[in-house]
């Protein structure tokens, strides 16, 4: 019972008391591969929305869209010597700590200046009390300073936000309370001679000694725990805020206090931490003040729980301080990939070497290089992430032993995986597998880049040739054996290699109606028209299993009213993985256009010949 008062009671403060401000822009997945600090979460503010809307207390609806920070209110802050800078490769390796090759500029800007209009926008909804709280999942950018960026800092959001609400006229002191691990240097810097701006931090690592009007540094010792770290908070923190009497607090709710952090040696619970949380609200709520809440760092794989935790007591009331299980087969997935380096993708041994018309055309016999698949991967960097996914440890349980990985050879040609099963001494086929890059044409209405670059697979086979179809599960076309219960693995697998090579998507041209019904929900076909005629399909087929259904529409036997044949026509099918693909399905006037051509089609009446099932605009009659 308690879930559907906790999810009501979220609803009522969404929008009313609470503001919550999100884009995906925040996370910059493409500087993953190249980021040479373990576990800095680039999709933290993902997890925790996805974790909130699981549990019902958030819809997608309800999330705030951020505008971009523009360069004028950057300029309200920052230097234009520095704002030229910081568009470059050298000063964005620096600040985040990767080589400049590895830079991508306008990802890295645009993700900046998104979080910082997150936090712009609500500093303005709270200091004009349309709200009592804005979270932003993500901000906190404390290291910047007006002429330097630091510590993945590019650009400082709350020093702009405060810019915004003073230039609106907004003349209340301030307060930024910053309880990340490090020391809010930017800020201390920023208004080192502003009194009416308080600075608090209260930090296990300075960064920076300056004399300030307004500025409370208090810096505790390593391995600090729960209880000296919160009595240290409330015995300096409180009288702080009550000597300067903020109207608005900008909270920096770091999670890298928390133990096991890469960057930190704190060692607080995620119930300390939600202690530390409920207590600043508590000191916010009352001196009457407005609550800007941002994130702040956290590098450890419970990071975005704590944050989920506080976001949830703020739209709930609920004080437990969970420790979520497992993260999801993506989620881990996405882990596991941040781990593994180039070097261990590109692993060679002798046997792995090959001469090229190249080597000899140039005079460089002596070059020996190896074959990469896709351009990226060699044969034993397949082995070793196969290993390390966990896809070969579910053939062992599967009974196979003595896995061996062939090809593949070409950009045509299979990959393939055999292995032994027990009392069988031949070799079995387990897996085959095509894949390739591919450039394709962009749908009109997908913003940007008028093509996609995609990983098409253009053949899949998993299958266990110790099994036999079992009585009312009969095969699908092209099916010799049952399979492996592995299709959803080897996905999440596949998209973790879209993200290696920073494609768009996964793609496909499904050739029969199951290999599209069996993708899921996630696929959807680029174009609209075609997308309503499939879902048609499926609304007209839904009461047969999907063997019944494919060999139905093999065998010619949907039909319109009109007698006509409905054929299953391949087009292109894809999963998006890209933050443009993904809004570009999600907008109205793609939906809209699916669902005029299923209504269309459905209005027609689909005859299932075979099974007497008339399908028009009512379902099933």
């Amino acid at each position: 019972m308690w879930i559907w008062r906790d999810r009501y009671k979220a609803h009522t403060r969404l929008g009313r008391e609470l503001g919550i401000w999100f884009h995906p822009d925040y996370s910059a997945h493409e500087l993953g591969d190249a980021q040479l600090i373990p576990n800095v979460q680039l999709d933290r503010s993902e997890r925790v929305l996805d974790r909130l809307s699981e549990r019902g207390f958030v819809r997608m609806s309800d999330v705030r869209i951020p505008p971009l920070a523009s360069i004028e209110e950057l300029a309200w802050v920052h230097t234009r010597d520095y704002l030229e800078a910081s568009v470059t490769p050298e000063t964005l390796a620096h600040i985040f700590g990767i080589p400049p090759d590895a830079v991508d500029v306008d990802v890295l800007v645009q993700a900046q200046r998104r979080v910082v209009g997150g936090t712009v926008a609500a500093a303005v909804a709270v200091a004009g009390r349309e709200l009592r709280v804005g979270v932003n999942l993500g901000g906190g950018l404390h290291h910047a300073q007006p002429n330097r960026g630091a510590g993945f800092c590019v650009y400082n959001d709350i020093a702009v936000a405060i810019a915004r609400i003073r230039k609106s006229g907004y003349s209340a002191p301030i307060a930024i309370i910053d309880l990340d691990f490090h020391q809010g240097d930017g800020n201390l810097d920023t208004f080192a001679d502003d009194a009416s701006v308080l600075t608090y931090s209260l930090h296990g690592a300075a960064w920076r000694e300056r004399d300030a009007v307004a500025n409370i540094d208090v810096q505790l010792p390593p391995r600090t725990g729960d209880e000296a770290y919160l009595a240290a908070m409330r015995t300096t923190l409180a009288p702080a805020l009550d000597a300067h009497a903020p109207g608005l607090v900008f909270y920096i709710a770091g999670t890298d206090v928390l133990a096991g952090d890469t960057l930190g040696d704190f060692l607080l619970t995620p119930r300390g931490i939600l202690d530390r949380d409920i207590a600043v609200t508590t000191m916010t709520r009352k001196l009457g003040a407005g609550l800007v809440v941002t994130m702040g760092g956290g590098y450890s794989g419970g990071a975005w729980q704590a944050t989920a935790n506080f976001v949830r007591w703020l739209l709930t009331d609920d004080q437990r301080a969970t420790r979520h299980p497992e993260l999801p087969l993506r989620r881990r997935f996405r882990q596991i990939s941040r781990d593994i380096g180039v070097a261990e993708l590109q692993r060679v041994d002798d046997g792995e070497l090959t001469f090229t018309d190249d080597d000899f055309h140039t005079g460089l016999s002596r070059t020996l290089r190896p074959h990469l698949v896709l351009g990226y991967y060699t044969r034993q960097g397949i082995e070793f992430a196969f290993e390390r996914f966990g896809l070969l440890g579910e053939l062992r349980k599967r009974g196979f032993s003595e896995l061996r990985i062939s090809g593949p050879d070409s950009d045509s040609s299979p990959l393939r995986i055999y292995g032994r099963a027990a009392g069988n001494p031949q070799e079995l086929l387990l897996m085959e597998l095509i894949v390739r890059r591919k450039t394709i044409e962009a749908p009109p209405g997908l913003e940007g880049s008028p093509t996609i670059d995609a990983l098409m697979i253009e053949w899949l086979l998993l299958q266990n040739p110790t099994r036999t179809f079992a009585p009312g599960r009969p095969c699908l076309p092209g099916q010799n054996h049952p399979g492996l219960g592995l299709a959803g693995l080897m996905q999440e697998l596949l998209i973790r290699v879209t993200a290696r090579l920073r494609l768009e998507g996964l793609l496909s041209r499904p050739s029969h109606y199951h290999n599209a019904a069996l993708a899921g929900p996630q696929y959807q076909f680029l174009d609209p028209r075609v997308e309503g005629r499939f879902r048609a399909m499926r609304r007209a087929l839904a009461h047969l299993s999907i063997p019944e259904a494919t060999a139905l529409v093999e065998a010619g036997g949907l039909r319109d009213n009109d007698g006509n044949v409905v054929p299953w026509e391949p087009a292109d099918q894809i999963l998006p993985t890209s933050p443009r693909l993904k809004a570009y399905f999600d907008t109205g006037a793609f939906q809209n256009a699916a669902a005029k051509a299923m209504a269309d089609l459905s209005e027609s009446g689909l005859l299932a010949v075979g099974k007497s099932s008339l399908v028009g605009p009512g379902g099933p009659k």
